[in-house]
């Protein structure tokens, strides 16, 4: 019993070292009275249970905020919240069983191994459709920014270990009197906050300027879903565009679903968005769904000066029950009433980076953001900056539109090069490569955000 009410308080504390509460400090105790559970368990059924009772605290609180979907998605929320969470918990019962199992024979080399198991578990909880990396404990540190450059070549995982090491080490400070393995964290955290400190105190920024103008329209999530609006909201941008145009912007970018309809296939839209952007002759980068034939997409479509179409990038990673619905046969039986679920986006296969001509823009959609793979393959593919366009109207002022900036933070420092969020309200920004926020917003603002990148 003693096991898992500690088992829990870890969990608790792991929340609090997120947004909102964002104490950060306590990701570096927060799982030891988890590690005590662990190594105090008779029985490898009581280390799983134990496991999974913190996981399911754990990530049942860091995703509460999923809840706030019930208005448009009714009880069915609370439903995918559940199954999430005890999903998403047995993969740190599958971690406690290992480190039941295997710490006694590994005793002198806990201090690796154990931070090592972590971030393993963390990757790949993060594999398949239902895969989240919202959790990792990288994610905690983003107030850090020296600490967290180490992303840079050893990715946001090297940040968790050095997490769990010093939780591991102030156990076997307490249990086995062992204070090497402390002093060995602590000096590895030296190393990699002065590593951290050089890196981004050394930071000039180089190559060609680009100006980008970001779109904030803060529509609500009521009015972008009455489609009867489509042209309002096009209206509410179009006048916001002319303000940023002003300001002779190179770039100007339009939210997710700005355009709420199938922009290429709706001419008056169409044909507004040409002569507004043949006006101020930027480019233009605009979220909007797109039909290809029978297949749907979330995409962004990109417009040259003279408001011609030059580039599309379709959404790869779908969010489950939210762009497609898994298992249709059986769960649209279910959820036919609701028209979210009427009909599923495609994932593009083959996803393209978007070459504009003056920098080739690496984009992600939405949640995308979240995976380290989607963005280190814009940059495998030449993209020059990374743009994450989203629309985080869904989620409020809750922890999620947080959380969503603390990833664009890690991506900027993963993948060395400049990250733009634009939202459709809060949080846009300007992200410098060391994952610095240049230039921010605030949740529930309209405003134009006009920053500055560089591109190589």
């Amino acid at each position: 019993m003693i096991g898992m009410i500690l088992s829990v308080i870890s969990g608790a504390l792991l929340i609090l070292a997120f947004p909102k509460p964002d104490l950060y400090p306590l990701a570096y105790v927060a799982l030891v009275p988890f590690f005590f559970s662990i190594r105090r368990a008779r029985t490898k059924w009581w280390a799983l249970c134990c496991g999974m009772l913190f996981g399911m605290t754990f990530i049942s609180g860091y995703l509460f905020w999923i809840n706030v979907l019930s208005r448009w998605a009714g009880f069915w929320t609370y439903i995918a919240w559940v199954g999430l969470f005890i999903f998403q918990g047995a993969f740190f019962a599958v971690f406690a069983l290992l480190y039941h199992i295997y710490f006694p024979r590994f005793k002198r080399h806990d201090i690796i191994a154990v931070p090592l198991l972590w971030s393993v578990i963390e990757w790949i909880r993060s594999i398949g459709p239902y895969g989240v990396t919202g959790g990792d404990l990288c994610y905690s540190q983003v107030q850090l920014i020296p600490l967290i450059q180490i992303a840079a070549f050893a990715s946001c995982y090297a940040v968790s270990f050095l997490v769990v090491m010093v939780n591991e080490a102030i156990v076997e400070l307490i249990e086995e009197k062992r204070i090497a393995p402390l002093l060995f964290s602590l000096f590895l955290l030296i190393i990699v906050l002065t590593y951290g400190l050089y890196r981004v105190n050394s930071y000039r920024d180089a190559g060609r300027p680009v100006k980008i103008a970001v779109i904030q329209g803060n529509v609500s999530q009521d009015v972008k879903l009455d489609f009867g609006l489509a042209y309002e909201i096009v209206a509410i941008h179009d006048s916001m565009s002319r303000k940023a145009i002003a300001l002779k912007p190179d770039i100007v970018v339009w939210p997710e679903t700005a355009v709420t309809t199938y922009l290429m296939q709706t001419k008056q839209i169409l044909a507004s968005i040409k002569s507004l952007i043949r006006s101020g002759r930027a480019y233009y980068l605009i979220g909007t769904p797109y039909r290809d034939g029978e297949k749907i997409y979330n995409s962004v479509i990109a417009f040259s000066g003279a408001g011609e179409v030059i580039g599309r990038y379709n959404k790869q990673r779908l969010v489950p029950f939210g762009e497609y619905l898994p298992l249709r046969p059986v769960m649209y039986k279910i959820l036919a009433e609701n028209p979210l679920f009427s009909e599923d986006y495609n994932s593009d296969p083959n996803p393209q980076v978007i070459d504009i001509g003056i920098a080739k823009v690496g984009t992600v959609i939405c949640f995308e953001s979240t995976f380290p793979y989607i963005v280190r393959d814009k940059v495998r593919r030449g993209a020059q900056f990374i743009l994450v366009d989203t629309n985080d109207a869904w989620f409020f002022d809750s922890a999620a539109v947080y959380q969503h900036l603390q990833a664009a933070q890690i991506r900027a420092v993963e993948s060395n090069m400049y990250v733009v969020q634009a939202a459709n309200t809060g949080i846009s920004a300007v992200i410098d490569p060391r994952g610095r926020i240049v230039k921010r917003t605030n949740v529930g603002e309209s405003a134009v955000l006009i920053g500055e990148i560089y591109v190589h």
